[in-house]
């Protein structure tokens, strides 16, 4: 289990404060390479402690496996899958890590709290659960996509990349580009 960087540790205070507060739906926005599963795995954590279930969503069969082992390397154990005939598949597991998909074929699943991983992807399954009233938290570097606001009702911006350069999580980069491409023949 890793120390948590402080801007980490802040986001995981600001999430706690808005769900203090009665939001139902925060956003968290960090950016790439800012550790959101590591956060995710700390979140999950806290609601293991109070006895609930979590369910993290991930939109992509290739997010399952790699998320399963970075929380077990987080020191989070008894996970299941939710993904087709996938080898983990343990319904009574406290913590599910499940294909969106595969929840929009099989139905929802009992749990206390979803956490959803790139929450900018908005699969039809996800505002029909909300509906549930469940606590539900969404994890994304680009929370941009139209009708976001309607579903999550707070946003809470972990870090930015100017933010983790500075510190040196993450590495300066230069941009180049042609100052006035030819756009000759180009309709």
């Amino acid at each position: 289990m890793r120390q948590l960087r402080p801007y980490q540790s802040d986001a995981i205070a600001s999430l706690r404060h808005s769900l203090a507060s009665g939001k139902r739906r925060p956003m968290l926005m960090a950016p790439t390479g800012a550790g959101k599963t590591v956060i995710a795995a700390n979140i999950i954590r806290m609601a293991r402690a109070k006895g609930n279930r979590v369910a993290f969503c991930v939109p992509m069969i290739s997010l399952i496996d790699q998320t399963v082992e970075q929380f077990e390397r987080e020191g989070i154990d008894h996970i299941g899958v939710i993904q087709a005939d996938h080898p983990r598949k343990d319904y009574g597991a406290p913590v599910q890590v499940c294909s969106i998909l595969s929840l929009q074929a099989g139905g929802l699943i009992d749990t206390d709290l979803i956490i959803v991983d790139e929450a900018h992807k908005v699969f039809k399954l996800i505002p029909r659960w909300m509906e549930s009233g469940k606590v539900f938290i969404g994890l994304s570097a680009t929370p941009w996509a139209p009708g976001l606001g309607k579903l999550y009702d707070d946003l809470i911006i972990c870090s930015t990349i100017k933010d983790l350069i500075a510190d040196g999580h993450l590495s300066d980069f230069r941009a180049y580009a042609p100052s006035h491409p030819d756009l000759t023949g180009v309709s």
